[in-house]
């Protein structure tokens, strides 16, 4: 008698035909992490040079050590386990080749209102949802009439406040983009604002000015963003917000009844969270990633203002504190 052979899932799909499993048991194809990549679009990294001969100018090799690390971290951290394993890349090659050697760091990736900080040596402390600006601003400007300007206008707004050509130009907004501070890498300098959770009294630090890396952030007169990530700002709509975030693990994508785009700007973090990892954020090198799909690790410092996405504080006097 001829014998037929089915493989399990078409055994799993006749029990299913028949009522014995449900479509809820019945496994669901996902999409797998495929790896971390590095090719000749990184040739603009800070230390290329050295980084890509010490793998004997194979793209590839760099690409499979950062994978190797980003794997372990998957396999040991479910935060970071997920397919398109964007912190897990970003954190393998800063411990492949950190900008600055035994400096804890922080990870933030806007595109899925998460945070994530690690040691000196590396290892993962801990995560958190966050919240982060709105993309389009709104109607709370100081003036209007601003907005509405092209960026040609913009430039003669700054130049008639009595401005020169190139600080114009850098002052001038370019198009009314996303209020997240640039992609990059910035130095933390922990401030206490007692406005947001986790001053304790206006005693603890809980506010964290982003500093360009190449800028001395105990120099005053050091250029940095208005742009900050602090403790909430206790408002019912943003702890209500990180509230109904902390019900999600880490590792998933937030539900769309989800709002966590709904601050002025700033990255707003968790008191608790804050509490918890306060010192590590504080003096921390901070890696905010890309929003592109695909080449979003940050391998360079930031400029000191990005045009396109960022105010800095010469803009103040226009429109309404970043530092929200």
């Amino acid at each position: 008698m001829k014998r037929f052979i089915i493989s399990e899932s078409e055994r799993k799909e006749i029990r299913k035909l028949y009522g014995l499993i449900s479509e809820e048991d019945t496994p669901k194809t996902t999409a797998k992490f495929t790896g971390c990549t590095f090719n000749e679009l990184s040739k603009d990294t800070e230390g290329y040079n050295e980084l890509i001969s010490n793998y004997q100018n194979d793209h590839s090799k760099v690409a499979s050590a950062m994978t190797e690390i980003a794997l372990t971290y998957m396999a040991n951290v479910p935060e970071l386990n997920n397919p398109e394993g964007r912190a897990a890349c970003e954190a393998a090659f800063i411990k492949l080749r950190p900008i600055n050697k035994d400096k804890q760091f922080v990870i933030i990736d806007p595109n899925e209102n998460k945070i994530f900080v690690f040691d000196k040596d590396g290892n993962y402390k801990g995560g958190d949802w966050v919240l982060t600006g709105k993309d389009k601003e709104n109607k709370n400007l100081k003036n209007l009439d601003y907005v509405k300007k092209s960026p040609e206008e913009r430039i003669d707004y700054f130049k008639k406040l009595g401005y020169s050509e190139e600080k114009a130009k850098e002052l001038a907004i370019s198009k009314e983009g996303t209020r997240y501070a640039a992609s990059g890498i910035y130095q933390t300098k922990g401030v206490v604002v007692p406005k947001y959770a986790g001053s304790e009294g206006g005693t603890k630090t809980n506010l964290f000015q982003l500093y360009n890396t190449k800028e001395d952030p105990n120099n005053p007169e050091s250029k940095r963003y208005t742009y900050a990530v602090h403790g909430v700002k206790p408002t019912a709509e943003r702890l209500s917000a990180l509230q109904k975030m902390s019900k999600v693990p880490l590792n998933k994508e937030l539900t769309k009844e989800i709002v966590a785009t709904i601050t002025s700007g700033c990255v707003n973090i968790s008191e608790q969270f804050l509490t918890t990892y306060r010192e590590l954020m504080d003096n921390a090198y901070l890696y905010i990633i890309k929003p592109d799909k695909t080449g979003y690790y940050v391998f360079n410092p930031s400029p000191l203002i990005d045009n396109n996405k960022c105010y800095n504080k010469d803009l103040l006097q226009i429109s309404q504190d970043r530092t929200t």
